[in-house]
């Protein structure tokens, strides 16, 4: 049996044997003592949490306890997987406390050197970018924390200069260089987006949130169902339209050169800014209040180089 192999394998069985010696690795797999202390460490190297203890009656403790599953991939899904870490490298800011360079080379580490090799190589071969995060932020575990363990947060909005006594969060969003927070309000029942890094003065909160997620979305929808909606239109060059293929926002849709949508007030300056990362690429059509304001805003943006 290859090295590989039986690391797989005994992986397995320390799934189910917490407390071992090496004569059980050694009867289990056929191997020698020096083998069995060989795959020891390499066990630890691949992230094993293994404790040994000394004396007569010692052996070893797998401090983790957490199930261990090994899952075989094929050359293809190892390059995929690693393509993957490899793409959210700039990612400094995760709801996870990891480093993904550091994760990358602990699964590295626990590759055959031939998977190893063709790894090193796609990675010289293939670069993907992303807008690194634009903000640092403390928060993002906690956040996570509250919306899997379904508690309420309260905290202060400077986005919106805003006290929120009682939230439920219900997910995190990463959208070009700033990660936001979505939830409802549990005094007022109002849905509400923040940037995380807006965030100040958090406190997750005893009390138990009241809503499932799937209660959640479907409160979210009928809020949205009941706000009244605008419709709008704007006219793209095609430069414009790889730019909206590239980033646009729900309620937005592309028919041939024509970006068409809906719009609530709440959501119109954001509208506006929008719109203005067009530049030349793009002439707003209706409504007629969305078109003067647009001209509005070009006229203020020229006004500084008078």
């Amino acid at each position: 049996m290859k090295k590989a192999e039986r690391l797989v394998q005994e992986i397995s069985y320390l799934d189910n044997h917490h407390y071992f010696n090496l004569k059980d690795l050694m009867h289990e797999f056929g191997i020698s003592k020096r083998t069995a202390l060989r795959d020891l460490l390499a066990l630890e190297e691949v992230g094993l949490a293994i404790y040994s203890e000394p004396g007569k009656y010692g052996g070893y403790h797998l401090l983790n306890k957490e199930p261990l599953i090994p899952i075989n991939f094929t050359s293809s899904e190892i390059s995929a997987i690693f393509f993957a870490i490899d793409a959210l490298r700039l990612l400094t800011s995760n709801p996870f406390q990891q480093s993904y360079p550091r994760i990358a080379k602990r699964l590295l580490n626990s590759l055959p050197g031939k998977q190893r090799k063709v790894v090193n190589r796609i990675e010289q071969a293939v670069d993907y970018y992303r807008i690194p995060p634009v903000h640092h932020n403390d928060l993002l575990h906690q956040l996570l924390e509250a919306i899997l363990d379904f508690k309420l947060v309260r905290f202060r909005a400077k986005q919106a200069d805003k006290i929120i006594q009682e939230a439920q969060l219900r997910r995190l969003l990463y959208r070009s260089g700033n990660w936001f927070v979505e939830g409802i309000d549990v005094k007022t029942n109002k849905f509400f987006r923040y940037r995380c890094d807006l965030l100040v003065q958090y406190e997750k909160l005893p009390k138990d949130a009241p809503y499932t997620f799937d209660e959640f979305d479907h409160r979210v929808r009928q809020e949205q169902k009941n706000k009244q909606k605008v419709n709008f239109e704007c006219e793209l060059t095609m430069a414009g339209c790889e730019r909206f293929l590239k980033n646009h926002y729900p309620g937005m849709e592309l028919k041939g050169h024509r970006l068409i949508g809906t719009y609530i007030h709440e959501d119109y300056q954001y509208l506006l800014t929008y719109l203005l990362s067009y530049g030349s690429e793009i002439k707003v059509l209706a409504p007629a209040q969305l078109r003067r304001d647009y001209v509005q805003r070009l006229r203020e943006i020229i006004s500084w180089y008078d």
